[in-house]
């Protein structure tokens, strides 16, 4: 079998993680407080902060792993993509819904 390499795969990894991390926290306190209208920008903070202190936690607590800015670059860009595509839904949804 040929070894098929993807480069850069861990990004997307990186990606697809704090995607669903801040869709899913998002559809949790919406659920359960949904009049709070910053839901969705205090999860993209828990999200990014939390991708910044992995890092960090990496580089500090560990001699086999470093810290990468392009990973937390990777959490931050999942992270904005779901809040996009929370924010149209809620648009398209509420747009249907009149």
């Amino acid at each position: 079998m040929p070894d098929v390499s993807i480069q850069s795969a861990d990004k997307y990894v990186h990606f697809t993680f704090h995607f669903g991390f801040t869709i899913l926290w998002f559809l949790y306190l919406n659920n359960k407080k949904p009049t709070d209208k910053n839901a969705i920008f205090k999860v993209f903070f828990a999200s990014f902060l939390f991708g910044i202190l992995i890092e960090a936690s990496q580089s500090l607590f560990t001699l086999t792993r470093k810290a990468d800015i392009y990973d937390v670059m990777a959490n931050t860009a999942g992270a904005l993509v779901a809040i996009i595509t929370v924010l149209s839904y809620k648009a398209c949804f509420k747009r249907k819904s009149t």
